[in-house]
């Protein structure tokens, strides 16, 4: 919960400054760069990093769910065994970049951002010459995504990719379906992740966003949830009201 405004970390060498096993976790990072910095084991989630630039970095293991990268730059970056889901990305450029070739579908705005970019972004792929693909090979592949996400009911990638397509109403069906399907596995924080993608979608009503709500309140009636069940629905019911109901958002 740490407030790092116009901070840099910049370090110079052939080798790059490691971090190691830290906790940056509800942090802000404003208008600060990140130069040749190796994050390893680090938690940054829910930490919003605005008008950052991170140049020559590279992450491993770095936990990023809920955490905001906006209004930022990555340039010369390199990811190792890192995961990206429900990472939000808003206003991003890249420059010389490569992203875990799984990782895109599943960060809220990564696909919306693939279609709309002419940023420098490319994707490991251990079936290339240099091991990796061009953001046009990876788009060449979202069709065969959607067939492989359809047959495994990986309903919130499948919302990802409808919404980067301007499939509105397909988006709609798929994150209900998502919805009911996380309700009926007691993982309430998978419903909460369904509910940030249709938030920062401004193609989303206010109306929608509304009876959205009224349909998860009237799934939960329907389904059988213990005490203990209640408990942890209440952690993320609060956080879902929040999102799609206040406007102000």
């Amino acid at each position: 919960s740490c407030d790092f405004r116009s901070c840099n970390l910049i370090f110079s060498g052939n080798d790059m400054k490691e971090i190691h096993s830290v906790n940056f976790s509800k942090s802000v990072l404003f208008d600060c760069k990140l130069v040749n910095l190796f994050l390893n084991s680090a938690n940054m989630g829910e930490t919003v990093f605005d008008n950052v630039e991170i140049i020559n970095n590279k992450w491993r293991s770095v936990l990023v769910e809920n955490m905001i990268i906006k209004n930022s730059i990555l340039r010369d970056m390199r990811f190792a065994s890192q995961n990206f889901d429900f990472l939000t990305i808003e206003n991003l450029k890249t420059y010389n970049t490569i992203i875990p070739f799984p990782a895109l579908p599943y960060i809220i705005n990564g696909l919306t951002y693939l279609y709309k970019t002419a940023d420098e972004i490319s994707f490991t792929s251990c079936n290339s010459k240099n091991n990796r693909i061009s953001k046009s090979e990876y788009i060449r592949l979202i069709d065969d995504f959607e067939i492989y996400y359809t047959y495994v009911n990986e309903y919130f990638p499948l919302a990802n990719i409808m919404i980067a397509q301007e499939r509105l109403n397909d988006a709609i069906y798929v994150t209900y379906l998502g919805i009911i399907q996380s309700l009926k596995l007691k993982n309430f924080r998978m419903i909460y992740q369904f509910c940030k993608l249709v938030q920062i979608n401004p193609k989303f009503t206010i109306q929608y966003k509304k009876r959205l709500y009224q349909q998860i309140q009237l799934e939960i009636d329907k389904e059988e949830l213990s005490k203990e069940d209640y408990k942890i629905l209440n952690v993320y019911l609060g956080k879902i009201k929040d999102i799609l109901l206040n406007t102000t958002i």
